[in-house]
């Protein structure tokens, strides 16, 4: 058996921890901005920078630069289908669903 096949993929964290959602809205932000514009490497580097950020604070190693974007939108993805991604206690009032429902009045 090759030697790549007997070694175990490193595991990843499903989700960011919360006190990371500041530096994956950053990093998602300027992965799309990149996105936009494919032809500018300018925003492209600073996507894989702000991946690359999030992967440091989560004690992980840099990745290159796709790879880190691909990780990033892998780890939004996660965070976006995550059914309760807020503490119980969360400031929003959401009471740990990530809904608030605001009645309306006329």
């Amino acid at each position: 058996m090759p030697p790549s096949a007997a070694t175990p993929r490193p595991s990843t964290p499903t989700t960011p921890p919360t006190a990371n959602a500041p530096l994956l809205l950053r990093a998602v932000i300027a992965d799309l901005v990149a996105l936009a514009d494919p032809a500018d490497t300018h925003h492209a580097a600073q996507a894989a920078a702000a991946a690359n950020a999030l992967r440091r604070a989560d004690w992980q190693m840099p990745r290159p630069a796709q790879a880190a974007r691909f990780w990033l939108r892998d780890q939004y993805e996660q965070r976006a289908e995550d059914d309760s991604p807020h503490p119980p206690n969360c400031p929003g009032g959401c009471r740990g669903s990530g809904e608030v429902i605001v009645p309306v009045i006329w």
